[in-house]
């Protein structure tokens, strides 16, 4: 098996087989004339840069740890720098359609998307959590692309970073606003995730035989076959708290129940829910209700 590291732009296009890019830090790829990985059947590539990727048509099975995942109907996929890929790939060409955008973090210095490329999520999703798009997210998504690659064909000057950033940015929004469509209308289990998440946080507990680690939400979402940051935006999508919310919630819940039903001491209930210290337990406590578990049991 190949592997690679791709640090720019420029080594990303000459790997595809294609000449030095027209902007140094952002590019846009034909993947139907694209030729990557046509010397091996199988690579692992690291690309330290930012993608946007739409993929059509019949599209090699993508390895991410032990699963392969299999999105011939078309999906698109953003990645964060740093993200490792498996992918398999027979032919002198790849086998599908479709496009890439891929940016350098270097494009977004000076400009409010250095900051606010934070806020999308989806390029910490992982494969399988891919947004199946429709018919008309797509015009949409090749609408925002087009400006893109105006731009980049007039070439450097002044106007061209804002004016293509401005460009980046509403396509990373259209994406966006897509995967909100998607967390309630297309993933079957999405308006169970809050109910499936306590359901995970029971058996967390009911699995300890001693006392437990705090619940995490990256195990969490292992447990219910997602990514943390998908859970995290479905379950803001669907009641407005995210994961860490959630959990926050149940526990101190559970937290209460012990304090009004059994005698336990106040550090024997935290301990018993993963909090390594009692401070931290009634720390934790006081911020959801605005008393210690003690004042809390006084009153009840």
């Amino acid at each position: 098996m190949r592997s690679a590291t791709i640090n720019s732009v420029t080594e990303l296009r000459a790997s595809m087989g294609f000449g030095p890019p027209s902007h140094p830090l952002i590019t846009i790829i034909d993947f139907f004339k694209a030729t990557l990985f046509a010397s091996a059947d199988e690579a692992t590539v690291t690309l330290n840069l930012y993608s946007v990727a739409l993929k059509t048509g019949d599209i090699p099975a993508i390895q991410y740890g032990r699963r392969s995942y299999d999105f011939s109907v078309g999906a698109l996929l953003a990645t964060a720098p740093g993200q490792q890929m498996h992918i398999k790939a027979h032919a002198d060409k790849l086998d599908f359609e479709g496009w890439g955008l891929y940016f350098d973090p270097e494009l977004l210095v000076g400009h409010q998307l250095a900051d606010s490329i934070a806020d999308f999520g989806f390029f910490s999703y992982a494969v399988f959590e891919a947004l199946h798009v429709s018919e008309r997210e797509r015009t949409l998504f090749d609408h925002a692309l087009a400006s893109i690659a105006v731009e980049l064909d007039c070439g450097i000057d002044r106007h061209s970073h804002g004016i293509t950033l401005t460009a980046l940015h509403l396509l990373l929004q259209h994406v966006d606003r897509s995967y909100q469509r998607q967390f309630t209308s297309r993933t079957p289990h999405i308006g169970e995730a809050a109910t499936r998440l306590r359901g995970a946080l029971t058996a967390h507990y009911a699995a300890s035989t001693g006392d437990p680690e705090y619940p995490s939400v990256a195990q969490l979402a292992r447990t219910l076959g997602m990514s943390a940051d998908y859970l995290t935006d479905v379950l803001k999508s669907q009641t407005g708290f995210g994961a860490k919310e959630h959990i926050q919630r149940f526990v101190i819940a559970r937290a209460k129940d012990e304090l009004i039903t059994t005698s336990k001491a106040v550090s024997q209930i935290g301990y018993a829910l993963g909090y390594a210290h009692p401070h931290s337990f009634s720390a934790a406590f006081r911020r959801q209700t605005g008393v210690s578990p003690t004042q809390y049991r006084a009153a009840n």
